[in-house]
């Protein structure tokens, strides 16, 4: 540090930090219009280090401040570091809300998805129920008539309905491809009165 000579030719103002030039002055200021004052400040050493102390001033007279100096660089560098921290943690748990809210949306359509595909498959077990019933019911028919004109409008049915049935695990297939990605949509304009 300086010595007492080396101190006694520098004001206050040299020994601030450039930081504290302006509390500095305000903290004298104050020392001098009501009598105390106190501050943290921070002073540049003999070797350009920098150190805080906590400055208290009383004036003692009209010409001469008393001050009473603590060193709290220690306190105010572990203050600091506690501010960056709490700013990281804020800035963490901002990113962690955020990929919250993704997860919630995500999971609100997954389950939307797994709603439409129970009703999907709901609908698709009453589509292939029915043209099954007309095979199953009307070829157990044929079996007990020797009507052949009743057997050939069973078997009809049962070809209109296996018709049906084909159809229906057609579009089925068509429908996975494109969900899978192993078919191309083509979009074009047409003329309904072509159709």
């Amino acid at each position: 540090g300086y010595s007492e000579e080396e101190l006694k030719r520098f004001s206050i103002r040299d020994l601030l930090a450039e930081e504290s030039l302006k509390d500095g002055s305000a903290h004298f200021k104050k020392t001098i219009e009501t009598g105390v004052a106190m501050s943290d400040l921070w002073h540049t050493c003999k070797d350009g280090s920098k150190r805080c102390f906590t400055v208290s001033a009383v004036k003692h007279s009209e010409t001469r401040i008393l001050s009473f100096i603590k060193d709290i660089t220690s306190r105010k560098k572990m203050e600091d570091l506690l501010t960056e921290k709490n700013h990281e943690i804020a800035t963490q748990n901002e990113e962690y809300m955020v990929i919250n809210y993704e997860l919630k949306e995500a999971k609100g359509k997954a389950e939307e998805s797994d709603k439409l595909k129970s009703i999907f498959l709901t609908n698709l077990s009453h589509e292939l129920r029915t043209p099954l019933n007309g095979i199953l019911g009307f070829s157990q028919l044929i079996t007990g008539t020797d009507d052949k004109q009743q057997i050939m409008d069973f078997a009809k049915i049962i070809n209109k309905s296996g018709t049906q049935l084909f159809t229906i695990i057609e579009d089925l297939f068509i429908v996975s491809s494109i969900l899978s990605g192993n078919i191309t949509r083509k979009i074009k304009n047409i003329q309904l009165s072509d159709l």
